[in-house]
């Protein structure tokens, strides 16, 4: 009934005998194979007790993990498409860079032109400086 082996309850059931007779060793042993198994039941019920709270602790912690887990995973579809636009962006920029490149080589040969037709009107304007103070 108790947590006693055979041999144990044998030998504490003789002792018991000796000491106090049959119908009390009996008795005697009885109880003590009912205390025992009461100390194991609450014993066992102290454990599962135990066992329920570390349950419920892992559950919670679960539960916090898996929110955590899904403001991760948001955070990251937030940062891909962050990243996308950057991208995007970065290209639009590489183009407008490539756009401004060519027409500041356009810029540079029309100042080169201007300067190449200023260089004819100072000769031009000389040249009718000069005239006009052999005319006069």
């Amino acid at each position: 009934m108790g947590d006693l082996r055979p041999e144990e309850r044998e030998e504490l059931r003789k002792r018991l005998e000796e000491a106090m007779g049959t119908a009390a060793a009996e008795k005697l042993i009885s109880t003590i194979e009912q205390l025992i198994a009461r100390e194991v039941e609450r014993a066992l019920a102290e454990s599962l007790q135990v066992l329920r709270e570390a349950v419920e602790r892992i559950g919670t912690l679960l539960e916090r993990t898996q929110g955590i887990l899904a403001q991760l995973t948001e955070a990251q579809v937030r940062t891909e498409g962050r990243v996308e636009r950057l991208e995007t962006a970065v290209e639009r920029l590489a183009h407008a860079v490539g756009q401004l490149g060519a027409t500041v080589e356009q810029l540079a040969q029309a100042q080169a032109r201007t300067e190449e037709r200023v260089g004819r009107l100072e000769a031009i304007v000389q040249e009718l400086a000069q005239a006009q103070a052999r005319a006069e």
